[in-house]
């Protein structure tokens, strides 16, 4: 009797195992390929789990705190947008001249005496 309960016993095996061997010892017990043992574990392991946290996020109501935010969040209008783009443009010719001194040849030779006082 127990020749027979070793037959059907499934056995973890270390040869050719990428975690701990479960899939390999499935695939060759069923006489499976490997890998869609290993596909079909890795489906039921993600699967289920990938469901219930969709199901999740569509029946539980947002917290007080998320919630007061989104309603307080500012909304742009039009007034900002201009304020804003009036901002970067009176920035924008210091940002020019900025550029053109970084990539003169007088920053280069700034640079280099500074890196010889150093």
């Amino acid at each position: 009797m127990t020749g027979l309960r070793d037959r059907r016993r499934v056995w973890r095996r270390d040869h050719g195992a990428m975690l701990s061997g479960v899939c390999i010892g499935l695939a060759e017990d069923l006489d499976l390929p490997l890998p869609m043992v290993r596909i079909v574990t890795l489906l039921f392991l993600v699967l289920p789990t990938g469901l219930a946290y969709l199901a999740l996020s569509m029946l539980l109501r947002r917290g007080p705190i998320a919630a007061r935010q989104a309603a307080e969040a500012p909304r742009r209008t039009s007034h900002d947008n201009a304020l804003l783009r009036h901002r970067l443009q009176a920035l924008e010719p210091r940002l020019k001249r900025i550029e053109a001194f970084v990539t003169s040849s007088a920053f280069e030779l700034d640079r280099g005496f500074r890196q010889m006082g150093e």
